[in-house]
C-alpha cells in the first residue's frame, strides 16, 4: 500500500517538520502556520476503507476482550450498559449546546452514524432533520428510523463536498468527531460556511493535539525522573527509560513503547488556536471555546503526582503571564457565520 505525503491544508506551504512517528506514519507540523496533520499518510480511497473496516471490526474485538476480561456475562452486561448511559448523557449534554444558540430550525448533523444525536433533537421537537453517512446501510437504518417526508434526501451517503445542498440551507451544523477524519479540513469548513444561513451555527468536537502529544511528553519526563521503585508504587509498569536527548524528540520512542494516535483515522491533529484559524479564515466567527473532560495528565500517571506536575505548570505560566493553554482531551467549539 503506498503511503502519500501532503501539504499543509491550512496555508497550503511544503514545508514541515517530523514531530512524532510510528511505525511508517507520523505527525508533521507545518514551519509557516503551525499545523499538526498526519504526514505521510493513505490515501482518501484507502482511508475510507480503513474506517469501514475499524468500525465494524474493532467494536466487535472490543466488546470480546471485555468478555474475556470480565469473565462473567453479568459483569459484561453492566459495563455495557454504563458506557451506554455515559454516551447518552454527552449527547444529552451536546443538544443543549445546540439549544443555547438555536430553539429550533433546520439542523445538519455530518458523520451522523446511526442517528443518536438526531434523535435527541427529534425528541426536542425538531423535525427539519438531516444527516450524512458514508455507509447505505446505517442511511437505510435511518430512513425507517425517522418517520420524516422526503427521507431519502434528508439523509444520503455523500461526503459534505459532494452533498446537493442549496447554499444557507441550514440553521445549524454539527460535526462531531468528524473533521480529524477529513482530507480536506479547509475546504469542507469552507463549504459549512456556504450552507449555514445567516447567523447560522456550526458545533465541532475534535481531539486536541496538545493532549496527545502533552501525554508523551509527560510520559517521557515522568519515566526520565521517577526512580523504578516509585513507578512501582504509582502503578506504572512501563521499563523504558529515555535519554535526555529524547525527552521532547518524540520521533525516537523506540516502536514497542509508542501509544496510538489513531493516525490512520486521524488525519489533522488540532490545538484551539490552529482549530479557531480555521473557522475564522472559512468565514465563521468563534463564540464559544470549551475545554474537554481530561487534563493532559489524567492518562500519564496517578492523582497526586498529577496534581504536582499541573501546580508547576500553573506557577510558570502564572510568573511568565501567560494563560495555561488549552490540555483538555477534547476541544468542543461554536462559531457563527458572519
Amino acid at each position: 500500500m503506498e503511503l502519500e505525503y501532503v501539504d499543509c491544508d491550512y496555508c497550503k506551504d511544503s514545508k514541515s517538520k517530523p514531530i512524532y512517528s510510528e511505525g511508517v506514519l507520523g505527525l508533521s507540523q507545518c514551519i509557516r502556520c503551525g499545523f499538526v496533520f498526519t504526514n505521510p499518510r493513505f490515501p482518501q480511497i484507502e482511508l475510507s476503507r480503513l474506517y469501514d473496516e475499524k468500525f465494524k471490526i474493532g467494536v466487535v474485538e472490543a466488546r470480546d476482550r471485555l468478555k474475556k476480561i470480565t469473565g462473567k456475562e453479568k459483569v459484561y452486561s453492566k459495563c455495557m450498559k454504563q458506557e451506554e448511559d455515559i454516551v447518552s448523557r454527552m449527547i444529552e449534554n451536546d443538544f443543549k449546546l445546540v439549544l443555547k444558540y438555536k430553539r429550533k430550525g433546520k439542523l445538519l448533523d455530518v458523520g451522523c452514524d446511526n442517528g443518536a444525536r438526531l434523535q435527541v433533537a427529534y425528541d426536542h421537537g425538531w423535525r427539519d432533520l438531516h444527516g450524512l453517512e458514508l455507509s447505505d446501510a446505517v442511511v437505510n437504518t435511518l430512513h425507517s428510523r425517522f418517520n420524516l417526508p422526503d427521507s431519502k434526501k434528508r439523509f444520503q451517503n455523500f461526503h459534505l463536498m459532494e452533498a446537493s445542498f442549496e447554499s444557507e440551507s441550514f440553521d445549524v451544523i454539527t460535526l462531531w468527531s468528524v473533521l480529524e477524519h477529513m482530507t480536506f479540513p479547509f475546504e469542507n469548513l469552507h463549504e459549512v460556511a456556504r450552507l449555514l444561513k445567516k447567523r447560522g451555527v456550526v458545533i465541532l468536537r475534535v481531539p486536541n493535539v496538545r493532549h496527545e502529544l502533552g501525554r508523551k511528553y509527560v510520559r517521557n519526563i515522568s519515566l526520565f525522573v521517577l526512580p523504578k521503585w516509585l513507578r512501582r508504587i504509582l502503578g506504572i509498569s512501563d521499563n523504558y527509560r529515555p535519554r535526555l536527548s529524547e525527552l521532547f524528540d518524540l520521533t525516537k520512542i523506540p516502536i514497542s513503547e509508542k501509544g496510538s494516535l489513531d493516525l490512520e483515522y486521524h488525519i489533522n491533529h488540532f490545538s484551539d488556536k490552529t482549530l479557531c484559524r480555521f473557522l475564522e479564515k472559512a468565514g465563521l466567527r468563534v463564540v464559544e471555546s470549551r475545554y474537554g473532560d481530561m487534563f493532559v495528565f489524567q492518562e500519564a500517571i496517578k492523582d497526586k503526582l498529577e496534581q504536582w506536575f499541573i501546580g508547576i505548570l500553573r506557577f510558570f505560566y502564572l510568573i511568565s503571564g501567560n494563560k495555561l493553554p488549552n490540555l483538555s482531551s477534547q476541544l468542543l467549539i461554536v462559531a457563527r457565520k458572519i
